[in-house]
């Protein structure tokens, strides 16, 4: 039996019209309570919490779909992805010029003059 068919809603006009010691009337109360228990579980909580944060998700991928759609059209509108090429493309240049391999005395020389590490005066520890 549920509530509405034969056996009115605890508190609404029909169940307070039943009889004090109609069972419809206490099958009434204990489906709600049973209802309250049922969805204050732990199971019941965090089944409506991931519910809850699944569709905030899914609000903020729709969002960020959007925004990106928005931004490549106007890349696109003002010519500026024309100046950039795929990677594709610039995969197969790094293998067609392939560089030598420098030595590590290279590398620390190169790394020394990008920082500005050039010998000075100023930077030189004196001799203790």
């Amino acid at each position: 039996m549920r509530p509405g068919d034969s056996m009115p809603l605890a508190g609404s006009a029909k169940w307070q019209a039943l009889n004090g010691n109609d069972p419809r009337k206490l099958a009434a109360v204990l489906h709600a309570a049973l209802a309250h228990l049922d969805e204050s579980t732990p199971h019941a909580i965090s089944t409506r919490f991931a519910h809850e944060v699944a569709a905030q998700h899914r609000q903020e991928q729709a969002l960020l779909k959007e925004t990106a759609v928005a931004v490549s059209a106007a890349m696109s509108s003002t010519g500026a992805l024309n100046q950039h090429l795929p990677f594709c493309t610039l995969a197969a240049r790094r293998t067609t010029y392939a560089t030598e391999a420098l030595t590590a005395e290279e590398i620390r020389r190169r790394a020394a003059r990008s920082w500005g590490l050039t010998d000075h005066p100023s930077t030189r520890k004196r001799a203790a």
